[in-house]
């Protein structure tokens, strides 16, 4: 995880801040690696189902309008290395809706920094 903050700092000039641990299993030891690299563990609080084969824009959006509340964390993939291939094209597809559906329900999207969890 180390390695991993360095290379991001490296290439971005920015550390990271936050560490989303595999499958939202955050164990003792993957929270204690996450702290002494100066990476905060974080988990979600809704999904939008985006790494599975079937996933498509409509069902992508449908499923996190499920799950929307206010100072909630969404989770979604931007890849498809351990999902199926090519569904990170629905999440995409899907996001000016998911914006949508939270400023129609007084919501705003925005990063982590700015939900109370700094």
């Amino acid at each position: 995880m180390a390695r991993a903050a360095a290379a991001v700092r490296g290439t971005t000039g920015r550390s990271p801040r936050w560490y989303r641990p595999p499958y939202g299993i955050l164990t003792a030891g993957r929270w204690a690696t996450a702290r002494s690299a100066g990476l905060r563990p974080v988990l979600w609080t809704a999904w939008a189902r985006d790494w599975t084969a079937g996933a498509t824009a409509a069902s992508v959006r449908a499923t996190a309008a499920a799950e929307l509340r206010g100072g909630g964390t969404l989770l979604l993939h931007d890849t498809d290395l351990v999902s199926a291939p090519g569904c990170w094209h629905a999440t995409l597809a899907a996001l000016p809706g998911i914006v949508g559906d939270c400023r129609e329900a007084g919501l705003r999207a925005g990063p982590l920094a700015e939900h109370g969890t700094d």
